[in-house]
C-alpha cells in the first residue's frame, strides 16, 4: 500500500513534486481529510467551488444533468481524481454536477486561497494546473467533435492504439 506521501505525489495537480515540496506543502497548508459514507453527498450542483478536492480512496458517482433535467450523464470517479478544478477560477465558479459517495470515500481538500499560494511557490504546481486544464479542455473538444461527426468508434480504436487525434 502506498504511503500518504506517495499518494499525494501521484495526485494530478501534484505530480512530479518532490517529497520535500510535499512536506513543505503539508506544513504550510491546512489540508482537511473528510470521510463520506455510501450515498452521502460530497458536492451539490450550483455550490461554489472554493476547494481543491481529491478522492483519496473509494468511488464517487458524478451526475451532470442538462438544464431541463431531462438528460443525466453519470460517471464514476476513483482514487486520485480531482473534482472540478477548472471551476476554481473564471466566470463560472460553481460546481456543474452532483457528486455522491459510492461506498465509503475519503477526500483530501484545501481552499482555493491556499491553492493560489501553492501555485506561486514552485512552477511545477502551475505547470501541472495548466496542463490539466489544457488536456481536459482539448479532450472535451475532441469528444464534442466526435459526437457531431459520428466518428466515435474509429476514434476509440485510434485512442486505444496510442493515436490520440481523431480521424479527419
Amino acid at each position: 500500500m502506498a504511503t500518504m506521501y506517495e499518494t499525494i505525489m501521484n495526485l494530478p495537480l501534484l505530480k512530479g513534486v518532490s517529497k520535500e515540496l510535499v512536506s513543505s506543502f503539508l506544513e504550510k497548508t491546512h489540508v482537511q481529510f473528510v470521510n463520506f459514507n455510501d450515498g452521502e453527498k460530497l458536492i451539490e450542483k450550483g455550490e461554489t467551488c472554493s476547494y481543491i478536492k481529491y478522492i483519496i480512496s473509494g468511488r464517487v458517482k458524478v451526475t451532470n444533468k442538462n438544464y431541463s433535467g431531462t438528460l443525466a450523464i453519470e460517471e464514476i470517479r476513483t482514487a486520485g481524481a480531482v473534482l472540478a478544478p477548472e471551476h476554481l477560477f473564471g466566470m463560472e465558479t460553481k460546481y456543474p454536477f452532483d457528486a455522491v459517495a459510492d461506498g465509503n470515500v475519503s477526500v483530501m481538500q484545501f481552499s482555493k486561497e491556499q491553492y493560489m499560494n501553492l501555485l506561486q511557490t514552485d512552477t511545477i504546481y502551475m505547470l501541472n494546473y495548466l496542463n490539466y486544464l489544457s488536456y481536459h479542455s482539448q479532450e472535451s473538444q475532441e469528444e464534442e467533435d466526435l459526437l457531431l461527426t459520428g466518428t466515435g468508434a474509429m476514434y476509440e480504436n485510434r485512442k486505444r492504439s496510442g493515436m490520440s487525434t481523431p480521424p479527419v
